[in-house]
């Protein structure tokens, strides 16, 4: 069995809470990357190899979660509040 290759990537999936944050694990063939010491894995969207990579996904994520909480802040300011009798 050849020996995998540790390198170091960024962390992009707890960026809305965390921040970016550099892993050191391998690279699956699949594209997931597993983590050292961690015993996890990050699916190909949640790792990048270059902070110039990272930037734009986490990006996306917090676009992601502002266009999530809009949506609810607009279903909670159109909800009518009733009391069941």
């Amino acid at each position: 069995m050849p020996e995998e290759e540790i390198v170091l990537v960024w962390c992009v999936k707890y960026a809305l809470t965390q921040g970016l944050f550099k892993v050191r694990g391998t690279i699956r063939e699949n594209g997931w990357f597993s983590c050292l010491p961690y015993h996890s894995s990050l699916s190909p969207k949640e790792w990048a190899a270059t902070l110039g990579e990272a930037l734009p996904l986490a990006e996306g994520l917090r676009q992601k979660k502002i266009k999530s909480l809009k949506k609810q802040l607009k279903r909670i300011q159109e909800m009518d509040i009733t009391a069941k009798t």
